[in-house]
């Protein structure tokens, strides 16, 4: 018994999309050029990692709210646009390092190894927002960069995509733990409206019986997670091999 998709096109609703979702925040702009930029000293948990000038350089390439990654970048600082490959390491007019995601190995530059289509890129403003992830901080996971701002998204805007409650209680977890392992809750958490949403179909259902907005049985997401449980080898209405 799964409850009626609210904002999907097909029951009557609309995607709330990224920038949309990002004007509700009203969080303050950020920049991860410098310190003093990059951190919102009346919010602990709104801040972003600095980068060094090569890396900050290489994500300023990426057009803002294009959706893009930096291995597309094609514009040299000296020479501006130059036609490349999608391998291309070097300007063809005058040899400098394009910026892209490069690291040197003996002496020698190349491209980073890694997943071209999900990493290094910007989200897309105009789409739902991607799956937050526990590397939210990292500059090479998937889809970690702001559509229009040079950085990643701060603890804070991950937790609200996340839909933690705008009033939930972090104590001193960022002075404790770091922003690093907070980004990891918010990525390893299931997100709390989903768990409520859930919760109370089963409430309604343990209660008396009857149905909130339920979704068809017929309809392909629940077709979907049931093909998925028969393939983990369990049977939809059925208990599960140990349970007694």
């Amino acid at each position: 018994p799964y409850p009626k998709p609210t904002y999907a096109p097909d029951h009557g609703g609309a995607p709330v999309t990224l920038a949309e979702a990002l004007r509700t925040f009203g969080l303050s702009p950020l920049d991860a050029a410098c310190a003093e930029k990059a951190a919102d000293p009346r919010i602990p948990l709104h801040c972003v990692p600095v980068w060094s000038p090569e890396r900050y350089a290489m994500v300023a390439a990426i057009p803002r709210n294009s959706g893009a990654s930096a291995w597309q970048n094609s514009t040299c600082a000296a020479c501006g646009p130059v036609k490349v490959s999608r391998a291309a390491v070097h300007c063809r007019s005058c040899g400098a390092i394009l910026p892209r995601p490069v690291t040197k190995v003996n002496g020698r530059a190349r491209l980073v190894r890694g997943f071209h289509n999900s990493t290094y890129r910007r989200m897309s403003p105009d789409s739902p927002a991607r799956t937050i992830t526990t590397a939210t901080g990292r500059i090479g996971g998937n889809y970690t960069l702001h559509p229009y701002e040079n950085r990643v998204f701060s603890p804070l805007e991950c937790a609200r995509l996340q839909t933690f409650p705008l009033g939930f209680e972090w104590g001193d977890a960022l002075v404790k733990l770091g922003h690093t392992n907070v980004r990891e809750m918010i990525g390893e958490a299931v997100p709390p409206l989903f768990t409520k949403r859930h919760g109370r179909v089963l409430i309604s259902l343990l209660r008396n019986g009857s149905t909130v907005r339920l979704v068809s049985a017929e309809d392909r997401r629940c077709l979907r997670a049931e093909k998925a449980l028969n393939e983990f080898g369990m049977s939809v209405g059925t208990p599960a091999p140990h349970e007694e």
